[in-house]
């Protein structure tokens, strides 16, 4: 999805295949989702330098139970030409970004998935 100034924009609630609790920002929360043949992405988490974000520090924990399909998440940002893949498949894994300004946010992009992923970000 796109905003009207032509940045990503995070995937509205009522869109989502889980539900998504924001902590103190968008950048922070909790994300838990049992996806059925689910192939598409979602825009979880994130915000532009706009909101005071940069130079924060966040940490990202992932947990999967992933029974058939493909799930990778990235950390995605506007002034690159690429996604950083955090994570993928099935697991628990735990990664800390440091926030650089700009338009910054976590995706999830599935491939027929079926199972249950949980994110927590602090």
């Amino acid at each position: 999805m796109t905003s009207l100034f032509g940045e990503p924009s995070l995937t509205k609630d009522r869109s989502l295949e889980g539900e998504r609790n924001f902590g103190e920002d968008d950048y922070t929360g909790t994300y838990e989702a049992s996806y059925q043949q689910f192939s598409g992405k979602e825009n979880l988490f994130g915000g532009a330098s706009l909101d005071g974000s940069e130079g924060k520090t966040i940490e990202i924990t992932y947990t999967a139970n992933i029974n058939s399909g493909n799930v990778e998440v990235f950390w995605n940002t506007a002034d690159s030409e690429k996604q950083e893949l955090l994570f993928e498949g099935q697991g628990e894994h735990t990664e800390t970004i440091d926030l650089k300004g700009g338009w910054e946010y976590l995706s999830l992009e599935g491939d027929e998935l079926e199972g249950d992923i949980q994110i927590e970000i602090e």
